[in-house]
């Protein structure tokens, strides 16, 4: 797989013990689901959300950004706009966005837990004998 240039694979920022996860989609998306623990910053809503993210983040954990699929390019932006702005480098964007999808149903592939433990659907598909792992697109 093919990574471009500050992108990491989940299981990279899963491994990672000191990380804060960005959420760069708007407010209602987050509002729904998000990460547990990530903080909402995204471009819309910059200065509305930026003071509350450096209330918030330590300010020495690697920042992670995230948006919902492969085509948003919303983390991207965002990932430049804290480097730019806190003058740091180690943000990173995360390969394929927060949400993997399976088949045409858009059913998530897998959940994060809050102790960061990733749990695939598969594993949560209950009695329909269905194995979601072999269609599961990777991040």
């Amino acid at each position: 797989m093919t990574l471009a240039e500050g992108e990491i694979l989940l299981e990279e920022a899963l491994a990672m013990e000191n990380r804060t996860w960005i959420d760069a989609r708007g407010a209602l998306a987050f509002e729904e689901d998000h990460i547990p623990n990530a903080l909402l910053l995204n471009e819309d809503q910059w200065d509305e959300h930026f003071e509350q993210f450096i209330i918030n983040w330590d300010g020495e954990s690697t920042l992670i950004v995230y948006c919902d699929s492969r085509t948003c390019a919303a983390s991207k932006g965002v990932a430049e706009r804290l480097k730019s702005s806190l003058g740091i480098e180690d943000v990173w964007v995360l390969k394929g966005g927060c949400i993997m999808q399976v088949n045409t149903r858009d059913l998530p592939a897998f959940t994060i837990q809050p102790s960061g433990t990733v749990v695939p659907l598969h594993a949560m598909a209950g009695s329909s004998g269905r194995d979601w792992s072999v269609n599961q697109k990777a991040l």
